[in-house]
Formats: structure tokens, sequence, C-alpha cells
């Protein structure tokens, strides 16, 4: 299978470097916005981007590769809030900081 191999291995890693060089221009434009609502807030961030390309489609302005690099990097960054707090959240945690989250920012 052509992931398991090196040339995967190789398309992989440039995809992570293509995904952290993203990262980097839009952390310059929002700073660590994401960093404000946890790792639970990183995840409606990815449920919103979801819901936005399944329901209005993928804009010209914004390709499905487009899209994929911001999964890509939401994910990440909420193993990297993860990480930081060196351990996951529980429930009743979750359900705090949903109650935090503006609601603007959540989908209906």
């Amino acid at each position: 299978m052509f992931v398991s191999s090196p040339t995967g291995v190789q398309k992989m890693k440039k995809i992570h470097t293509e995904g952290v060089s993203i990262f980097e221009k839009k952390n310059a434009d929002y700073y660590d916005s994401f960093v404000n609502y946890g790792p639970l807030g990183v995840i409606i961030r990815t449920s919103n981007s979801l819901s936005s390309a399944m329901q209005n489609g993928v804009r010209d302005t914004k390709s499905v590769r487009d899209v994929l690099f911001d999964l890509h990097n939401y994910s990440a960054m909420a193993i990297m809030l993860l990480d930081e707090k060196g351990k996951h959240s529980t429930r009743v945690e979750q359900v705090k900081q949903i109650d935090a989250i503006p609601q603007q920012y959540l989908r209906k």
C-alpha cells in the first residue's frame, strides 16, 4: 500500500510541512485565538468547517484541499492543547467549556 511505503511517508511529511506553513500564516493573523476555549473549542471549529462544507458545498475560494488542511490543523491544535493540559478533560469539564463558548460560534 502506498501510504506505508517510503514514498507514502515522504508525501505525508510534505503534507505536514505544508500544514505547519498554513498554521504559521493563519496564526499570524489570528494569534493564539484557538486556545481560548481549549480542545473542545477546536473540535467545535472542526465541526463548523465540516458542516459548512457539507451544507454549502465548497466555495470557489476554498477548495476541498483547503478544507482538509483546516481539519488537519484543527486536529493538531486540539492534540497540542490536550498535551499541554497533560490530561483529557472529563465530561463535566467539557460541558463547562461548551457553556463558556459564545453562542455565535456554535452552529445549530
